[in-house]
């Protein structure tokens, strides 16, 4: 509960996000970690250099809050790491198999430092749940987890159980997701991590869509439509 807000005299002169990319659309829209981040004009460093930005990159952005697009990091330049950092705080999001209730461990599988690879996650003695609770963490839950990687060793201290089953992280499957706080709510289409949404005739699942509301949306591209295919409203 916010008790005041006060507006930045000027805008911040830079940005700087460091974590792991989820919702890759392209490179022009990316969160990082849970920031919206277009990378279009980006000078890409080290592991990126040369390469293909994808969700589970650990990578480092240094920008400044763009003047065109609202709530969005304009990137000059995108570094990666080969593999997230000892100690780095990274968000995996994936399927859960192999659930150990005594040990505090399970298997994700999905997008982390390398595409549709496997990782033992253990919880942290304090962890949080959103949008769910602990008896859901069970095989086939759709989860993104907030972690610390350190040596041979994930260590979740937040699981965010997903509405919208974890999809392959490459876009050739022609599916795409995104997830954030909807704006600009229209009849027709809403606004959610830099990208306009076109409803096309989905219910939205468990929930009203309203401004302000978080969602996560899959949806396809057409004739450079963003094409609602699922729309769920999180809690």
């Amino acid at each position: 509960m916010a008790s005041s807000i006060r507006a930045y005299a000027t805008q911040p002169t830079a940005v700087e996000l460091n974590g792991t990319i989820t919702d890759f659309v392209n490179q022009g829209n990316f969160l990082v970690p849970g920031v919206p981040v277009d990378a279009s004009q980006a000078q890409l460093l080290g592991a990126a250099s040369g390469a293909i930005l994808r969700s589970g990159m650990f990578v480092e952005v240094i920008g400044s809050v763009s003047s065109v697009k609202g709530n969005v990091v304009a990137a000059k330049s995108v570094s990666a790491a080969s593999t997230a950092p000892t100690v780095g705080t990274v968000n995996y999001r994936g399927t859960v198999s192999q659930f150990d209730a005594a040990s505090g461990s399970f298997v994700l599988t999905g997008s982390l430092d390398e595409d549709g690879a496997s990782a033992t996650i253990r919880l942290a003695p304090n962890v949080g749940y959103a949008n769910g609770g602990a008896a859901q963490l069970a095989s086939g839950a759709s989860v993104e987890v907030e972690a610390t990687k350190n040596t041979g060793d994930i260590v979740a201290y937040g699981v965010f159980f997903r509405k919208i089953g974890a999809l392959s992280s490459s876009p050739s499957a022609g599916k795409l997701e995104t997830a954030g706080l909807a704006y600009g709510v229209t009849s027709s289409t809403f606004n959610v991590s830099g990208l306009t949404i076109q409803i096309n005739g989905v219910i939205p699942q468990d929930g009203t869509l309203v401004n302000g509301a978080r969602v996560e949306v899959e949806f396809t591209q057409s004739g450079g439509q963003n094409l609602a295919q699922q729309i769920a409203v999180d809690r």
